[in-house]
């Protein structure tokens, strides 16, 4: 049998990882964590890596520590399997201070050694790369008497590059507005709060920070009718949130990117704006009922459509 070795093989607040083990493990693979006793069985390994450029970061010490990690686990993929698969989330880093040279350089050697480049986005971003869906969240149907309860939210952490200082300088003060999620910047906590004074918004918006545990968070999606993705472009390839929430057949609006732009042309309950046009497009939005939703969305990224894909790769 082979055996699927996944770096990172365990992340917190995040199931991307745990959805993926579980579909390899589906598809008949053994999935393990990095081990130095895989480099004896290299042919019947294949290497799968998720963010591994993210650990270039930092300055002094830390970033020629986090360049001999980056380093190490890169010759490991290559002695390891006898297939290096590189899937790339992100088109530059968020928050964390880098040295561009020593990204891209980064970048240019992942390049090199990996025989397949993976992302999930529906718009090209270099012609060498495979795109494969990315999964749902929850496989089952919704029923369709679902009665949802939250108008607009947004979830998740809450950080610069989310763009939620924009969305509350230009949010109408008539539509309510749930936000839920932890926060460690406390510049930005200030300046959330003083635009939610200035604009007279504490009648409309929810906001509550602090960490959401998984079953909550699962509970608030199924209860949302329209998820709210305000992030800046070019940060990410694609939003988990987006799958999240469409997974439980929410509504999704998105500020103009690449990828938003991709799903409104293809999905009818994905609609973008942009800083100038929000109230306009809230005040016009065509609602797609979450089991309809959740039809469209098994069809493009349910497991078989994720697991035939990632056969081919694998093959």
């Amino acid at each position: 049998m082979k055996n699927i070795i996944i770096t990172p093989y365990t992340v917190t607040n995040n199931e991307y990882i745990t959805i993926h083990k579980n579909l390899f493990s589906k598809m008949g693979y053994k999935t393990s964590n990095v081990k130095i006793k895989n480099i004896l069985s290299r042919n019947q390994n294949i290497f799968v890596c998720n963010w591994v450029e993210d650990n270039l970061k930092g300055t002094g010490l830390r970033l020629i520590l986090n360049i001999l990690k980056f380093s190490i686990l890169c010759l490991y993929g290559v002695l390891a399997a006898k297939k290096f698969i590189w899937v790339r989330h992100n088109l530059k880093p968020h928050n964390d201070f880098r040295n561009q040279y020593v990204y891209k350089l980064g970048l240019n050697i992942l390049h090199k050694i990996a025989d397949v480049v993976i992302y999930h986005g529906q718009y090209k971003i270099n012609d060498c790369y495979r795109y494969i869906p990315h999964p749902l969240y929850m496989q089952e149907q919704i029923n369709p008497q679902i009665s949802k309860t939250i108008d607009f939210a947004f979830y998740g952490k809450i950080a610069r590059y989310k763009g939620l200082v924009d969305l509350l300088n230009n949010w109408p003060q008539h539509l309510n507005l749930l936000i839920r999620g932890s926060c460690d910047d406390p510049e930005l906590k200030q300046e959330i709060a003083k635009i939610i004074d200035v604009r007279g918004l504490e009648r409309v918006v929810s906001l509550n920070y602090g960490y959401i545990e998984h079953e909550d968070l699962n509970a608030m999606m199924y209860s949302t009718k329209y998820l709210i993705l305000p992030h800046e472009d070019q940060s990410m390839i694609v939003s988990g949130a987006f799958y999240h929430g469409i997974s439980y057949g929410a509504n999704i609006i998105a500020k103009e990117s690449s990828f938003s732009k991709s799903m409104a042309k293809k999905y009818p309950f994905c609609t973008t704006y942009n800083n100038e046009n929000l109230q306009d497009v809230l005040s016009s939005l065509k609602y797609i009922e979450p089991h309809e939703v959740k039809e469209i969305s098994i069809k493009a990224f349910g497991e078989d459509v994720c697991m035939k894909e990632w056969k081919s790769v694998f093959a």
